[in-house]
């Protein structure tokens, strides 16, 4: 039997399988080949944060006393306070009573608030009616020869805004008013819709301005001040954060320009400085122009801003809730100290208060500091003397201070109600003081007097 057939087909078929299998490498050579041209790799890296987004504000709390002397005693009227909501036109410059009306411890989110001394030595802040706005946090009246304050503030409430956690620009508006009233109510002026606007650490904090403008020779003129857009606080190294932050607005060292007549700025004391210019220009029209620079008076020291308040969520707020300026005495500057508040004669400290209900009080000790937060707390003052100073109260209960001895130059001021232009180193205020306690002081004397013949008329017949 022949076997070639069975040799034959198992060449072919060994040739058919080579076949295919060179057939097969072929096609996939030509398939690979192009497709591995054509891969595209994208590779995706996970990031290890990102950047958070901005906080929309819906209800911020501002909290501000502007400075010590808006909170302290003066030197006619009782003491200088803030009230809630914009007072409007009161018919002129006079000392207010609680039956006015006019003082206002809330209006919508504003609420005037001040600290009040609890045991222990704490100290914790509540609303001020009427009657408290010239108490310190002990409950002692304040008073002209102290640099201790009522510690009082203004806090609003409901800021609406946004927040950049990350870059710290901040823009939060508010929507209400503050009066700040001088003199118990002889000059004031008000503050509404204040916007905080900061971008890279810096920034302000500006308001609407308005009020009435008086003149010390004719004070039935009343002239309502026009609106006017003013800086309140200049702001400087402020913090990035989600939770608010507090701050001290500049004031030391900073340079103001003047109106023609005003009393020049005072610098290079420790205490030298202004509030912004805008806010300044402001002032020259309410009376209380030289209460917001560095003037060269007494009172210098209680001129300089106090710690600003912005929590980004009143419920929530940065500050523990002792206040900025509770029972305060301002900083008196590195090595510089406090002035003593003297007076020809020595003795013990006396001054012009106003206990509650606007009843003058002498003294001028001070008070125990309290643990208020921030800048410019727990400096005690230094001791000093101040002259015995007799208080007799006024028909309608306000206390007037008929001075030992006055000076030579005492003068009734020549113009506006806190007068611009005075010799230098002499303070508007203390000017304007002794003038008017010397004037009442007087007349008090002569009603007493001559009803009992100590004093006797020169066309009168004597008996």
């Amino acid at each position: 039997m022949s076997r070639r057939p069975d040799r034959t087909r198992g060449a072919a078929a060994v040739a058919g399988l080579l076949t295919a299998t060179a057939a097969a490498a072929l096609t996939i050579g030509a398939l690979a080949t192009p497709a591995a041209a054509d891969v595209r790799l994208q590779v995706e890296i996970p990031a290890t944060g990102t950047p958070p987004e901005a906080l929309t504000i819906t209800d911020a709390q501002l909290r501000w006393g502007l400075n010590v002397e808006a909170g302290s005693g003066a030197f006619f009227g009782g003491c200088n306070f803030l009230s809630a909501g914009e007072v409007g036109d009161t018919g002129g410059g006079r000392v207010w009573s609680e039956a006015d009306g006019f003082y206002a411890t809330t209006d919508g989110a504003v609420t005037i608030e001040k600290p009040y001394a609890t045991d222990g030595g704490l100290t914790q802040r509540r609303a001020v009616p009427f009657a408290d706005r010239c108490l310190d946090p002990t409950g002692s009246p304040v008073s002209s020869s102290s640099f201790v304050g009522t510690g009082i503030e203004a806090v609003i409430d409901g800021g609406t805004g946004t927040v950049d956690p990350d870059s710290g620009d901040v823009r939060i508006e508010w929507d209400g008013g503050v009066t700040v009233v001088f003199y118990g109510g002889l000059t004031y002026w008000w503050f509404s819709d204040p916007v905080l606007e900061i971008s890279g650490g810096r920034g302000t904090l500006s308001a609407t301005a308005g009020g009435y403008g008086t003149d010390m020779e004719d004070m039935s003129r009343w002239t309502a001040l026009p609106a006017t857009r003013v800086v309140l606080a200049d702001l400087a190294d402020v913090p990035a954060t989600r939770t608010g932050f507090s701050t001290l607005p500049r004031y030391l060292g900073v340079g103001v320009t003047l109106p023609a007549g005003a009393t020049p700025q005072v610098t290079g004391t420790p205490s030298a400085g202004s509030f912004p210019q805008s806010f300044v220009d402001f002032q020259a029209q309410t009376g209380q122009l030289a209460y917001w620079y560095s003037s060269g008076g007494l009172r210098d020291p209680a001129k300089p801003a106090t710690t600003l308040y912005v929590s980004y969520d009143a419920a929530d707020p940065v500050d523990s809730g002792e206040g900025s300026s509770g029972a305060v005495r301002p900083d008196g500057g590195a090595g510089g100290g406090l002035p003593s508040l003297t007076g020809p004669g020595g003795g013990a400290g006396a001054g012009i208060g106003a206990d509650g209900d606007g009843a003058g009080t002498a003294g001028g000790g001070s008070s125990p500091s309290g643990t208020a937060n921030g800048a410019n707390r727990g400096r005690a003052a230094p001791a000093g003397p101040v002259a015995p100073t007799p208080v007799v109260a006024a028909a309608d209960g306000v206390p007037l201070a008929l001075p030992q001895v006055l000076p030579a130059e005492t003068a009734l001021p020549d113009r506006a109600l806190i007068p611009g232009g005075a010799p230098a180193g002499v303070d508007p205020a203390e000017r304007l003081a002794l003038a008017l306690t010397g004037v009442f002081g007087l007349g008090s004397l002569a009603v007493v007097g001559f009803p009992r013949g100590w004093f006797v008329l020169p066309w009168s017949r004597a008996t």
